[in-house]
């Protein structure tokens, strides 16, 4: 198991696969829940048959191939550290790329993760807020406002950007991606290290559904959902639709400390 895990995350290009096919489910499974929230009696049949409609849609798989072309472009031109380290180590390349997995096998292991993801989400939600701010400013507003057009927001508004927009997103995500910016504060390090491959792909997969459940019009105390559950925990995505009608309020997308302190709640 943990040899084919090694394997698949080895992939080179599987932070864009991964954050691809995390949309699909994500946006599926919302859209699912969309649906029974509108008409509780639906068959089972009819809810796979509209959300497949729905998440395959031709608009849909074009910001999907977009996204990963995008990401796959970026790549290029940048190559992941880890790909850079590997070059440079000498003495044991395999046990270098052990580490980089990231893969727990002791408890201290499963804490080390847990902190480089949760850092990486807190990170990305942090930066994340005054790359928004800065595109709801009347000069970038022309950038952000097709973000906007959704008369009714859904699970699928997730992917309703323009090029630009969407380019400073993923160059956001990739800048948090890069490295494990807490090794920064701990004493004996002081410095950044490369973050793993466990820990990219497990970040993809739960900003994703962080931000896809932002936008789904589901209701929440009927229909299954992860993070509006705990919305004192959780304020931007519980927020989120109501920012989408009050441009100038809740911009922070997951939590919203930042909302509070710059007056914007």
């Amino acid at each position: 198991m943990q040899l084919a895990l090694s394997g698949a995350l080895r992939y080179k290009y599987a932070d864009p696969f991964i954050a691809s096919v995390s949309f699909i489910w994500w946006i599926g499974f919302y859209t699912a829940q969309e649906s029974l929230s509108r008409q509780p009696a639906l068959s089972p049949l009819s809810v796979v048959s509209r959300t497949i409609r729905i998440v395959f849609s031709l608009s849909n798989w074009i910001h999907l191939l977009s996204y990963y072309a995008g990401v796959f472009m970026f790549m290029l031109v940048l190559p992941p550290p880890r790909e850079l380290n590997m070059s440079i180590v000498l003495d044991n390349p395999q046990s270098e790329a052990i580490r980089l997995d990231g893969i727990p096998i002791t408890g201290g292991g499963f804490m080390d993760l847990l902190l480089e993801v949760v850092s990486g989400i807190v990170l990305y939600d942090f930066l994340f807020f005054f790359l928004h701010m800065l595109l709801h400013t009347p000069g970038a507003w022309r950038l952000h406002k097709t973000h906007h057009t959704h008369y009714i927001v859904t699970a699928k508004s997730v992917l309703n950007h323009s090029v630009i927009d969407a380019i400073l997103q993923v160059v956001t995500n990739i800048v948090v991606q890069r490295y494990n910016y807490v090794t920064m504060i701990i004493p004996g390090y002081y410095c950044t290290t490369v973050k793993t491959r466990l820990t990219r792909a497990l970040h993809n997969i739960i900003i994703v559904a962080m931000l896809t459940e932002s936008h789904a019009n589901v209701n929440t105390r009927d229909h299954f959902v992860l993070f509006r559950r705990v919305p004192s925990l959780f304020p931007g995505i519980s927020r989120h639709r109501e920012h989408h009608v009050q441009h100038t309020k809740y911009r922070q997308a997951f939590f919203g400390y930042l909302d509070h302190w710059m007056s914007t709640d």
